[in-house]
């Protein structure tokens, strides 16, 4: 389904940048405790992802963008319930300002926008350069003439 140098549609920039949210979401799930490692898991699914499809610039930067948009969903899902159970709470649980909630959600969706997007345009531009020479008839390490078999 997700076929490297396919056309551009939307129907697969939806299920790539699906697809590598949600394994980035299980991957910060199980590796949270480790938070050098989980702060670059989304380079790390974007990179994949952006390698499987190929990805140009205008696919890494959609791809991105799904992803964003569904981590806005969660958050959205997760602080409306933690508003709605403060505000029944006696002293509520959120304590200070609530601008502080908005500034924490704003960093975790633009530090997964970035990193995904960076590690999908990276992914992508070196899996075309790779496929580019081994059409050529180029090693794909070295980017020298293959020997031809005799």
């Amino acid at each position: 389904m997700l076929e490297p140098g396919a056309p551009l549609t939307w129907k697969r920039i939806l299920v790539a940048g699906t697809r590598a949210y949600w394994i980035n979401l299980l991957l910060l799930m199980a590796l949270h405790i480790l938070p050098p490692v989980a702060f670059f898991c989304p380079v790390g699914t974007g990179f994949v992802m952006g390698y499987t499809i190929a990805a140009t610039r205008l696919e890494a930067v959609l791809i991105a963008t799904v992803m964003g948009a569904w981590m806005v969903g969660i958050i959205s899902i997760v602080g409306g319930g933690v508003a709605i159970v403060s505000t029944m709470a006696p002293y509520g649980i959120l304590a200070g300002d609530p601008s502080l909630m908005f500034l924490i959600a704003t960093f975790i969706i633009l530090h997964l926008v970035l990193f995904a997007g960076a590690g999908a345009l990276f992914g992508g531009h070196l899996a075309r350069k790779e496929r580019t020479r081994v059409f050529a008839g180029l090693d794909p390490r070295t980017g020298e003439p293959q020997p031809t078999p005799a």
